[in-house]
């Protein structure tokens, strides 16, 4: 089991996006620091995300593949 981490006040940046059957995909912010995130199975999540204000969210460090390079990303297990 990976660890889980809480963060609160991070800044959601961009539009949320819905992948596969139902995996919220998006971007947070803390201060400068953007970093990719997937929340699967949490698409009924997708407007706490895209209503403009910070959230606090728990995530577990994941890596993801984008354009054949292993980025970080946060997997999301829940947003409120």
């Amino acid at each position: 089991m990976r660890p889980v981490f809480a963060v609160r006040g991070v800044e959601p940046v961009g539009q949320p996006r819905i992948v596969g059957k139902d995996h919220l995909r998006f971007k947070v912010r803390s201060n400068t620091h953007v970093v990719d995130a997937i929340g699967f199975n949490l698409g009924h999540l997708q407007n706490k995300v895209q209503n403009g204000g910070k959230i606090d969210i728990a995530f577990s460090l994941d890596e993801g593949e984008y354009a054949g390079e292993i980025i970080p990303q946060l997997k999301i297990k829940d947003i409120k």
